[in-house]
């Protein structure tokens, strides 16, 4: 164990600032004066220091005085910072810049491969303006949607095809009165493996109107709210994947006849079915609120005591009355022409 003798007079030092900004604390008759952001980045600084003075015995129990240099250097930094807190006017946005500096430096000193990587990923967060943010998040999504993909290539899509899908068609239509149809299994499996295209399709043609979408109101973000938050670098991460999400859902409720829309024919080129459904995948990855409409007709035909089927039934009478009294209103006018 280390002789206290030995330690860093700059350990003395954190104590004696720690002690200064309890005492001030105390002093106050009501700490509500103090605001919620200065109280919130007083704390962190506290805690920082608290990491500084542990990393400092660390250091000088290992007898690294380099190190023991860089920590006292940081500490200078965080002292203005605290500084300024403590006093009115209240300097936030030079105590969160010095705050984070320090917070960038005992990082890289506690885990210099991981840190250096966390503080990248910071450095974006903090310094860069909220478009920079959205493409950053955009950029994430591609190692993620590749993960994905090289995962989803063990899933053994063949052999569930042909259990849950060919098996039941070939029982369905080839098992009829009369000579059997030449041929039924491979078309069956053909059938089965487009529709296994087309959900790859839809759902890269919906991540691609989510990416469309994000980049054409990119504008929206530009406000003091996303300065200091992560939001849009989640936005950009997520919003490919909700965009696939949307193009696979609409796919699935448009084969299963559950929307009043058709999608071609089985007497129309493949191609047109094709184009169809990604331009349709496409437009939901782009509109949310085309999604949501179709979700609230899907919602109103199975729940009859929904809000949408409810609103729908209230507009059929009102809509009625109202066409009943254009009618009856044009009758008069006429009456009136005659006499």
């Amino acid at each position: 164990m280390a002789d206290p003798n030995t330690l860093p007079t700059s350990i003395n030092k954190i104590d004696t600032l720690l002690q200064t900004v309890y005492e001030k604390l105390g002093a106050s008759t009501n700490t509500s004066i103090i605001e919620d952001k200065i109280q919130h980045e007083l704390s962190k600084s506290i805690v920082l220091l608290q990491r500084i003075k542990r990393c400092l015995i660390r250091a000088q129990f290992k007898k690294h005085q380099v190190h023991v240099a860089q920590l006292e250097s940081i500490i200078i930094g965080l002292e203005s910072a605290i500084a300024v807190l403590l006093e009115v006017p209240y300097e936030l946005h030079f105590a969160r810049r010095l705050r984070r500096d320090a917070e960038f430096a005992v990082r890289e000193y506690e885990n210099p491969i991981g840190g250096r990587i966390i503080n990248a990923f910071k450095y974006v967060l903090y310094e860069s303006s909220t478009p920079v943010k959205v493409f950053a998040g955009l950029a994430m999504s591609f190692p993620v949607a590749l993960t994905i993909g090289l995962f989803a290539q063990m899933v053994p899509y063949q052999d569930l095809a042909r259990d849950y899908v060919v098996k039941p068609l070939v029982s369905q239509e080839c098992t009829t009165i009369g000579p059997p149809i030449p041929n039924c299994e491979a078309l069956a499996t053909a059938r089965a493996n487009e529709n296994l295209a087309i959900l790859a399709s839809v759902a890269f043609a919906g991540a691609l109107g989510g990416i469309t979408s994000t980049l054409s109101r990119i504008r929206e973000y530009r406000n003091d709210d996303y300065t200091d938050t992560v939001l849009p670098v989640y936005i950009g991460l997520i919003r490919p994947f909700v965009g696939g999400a949307f193009g696979v859902l609409l796919f699935v409720l448009l084969s299963s006849k559950l929307l009043p829309l058709q999608v071609g024919d089985d007497s129309d080129d493949t191609l047109k079915k094709w184009y169809g459904f990604i331009a349709i995948a496409f437009v939901a990855g782009f509109s949310e609120r085309l999604v949501k409409d179709m979700i609230s007709q899907t919602e109103g035909r199975f729940l009859p005591g929904s809000p949408t089927s409810q609103t729908t039934s209230e507009k059929g009478p009102e809509q009625k009355s109202m066409k009943n009294s254009s009618e009856s209103g044009q009758t008069l006018e006429h009456s009136q022409k005659r006499t």
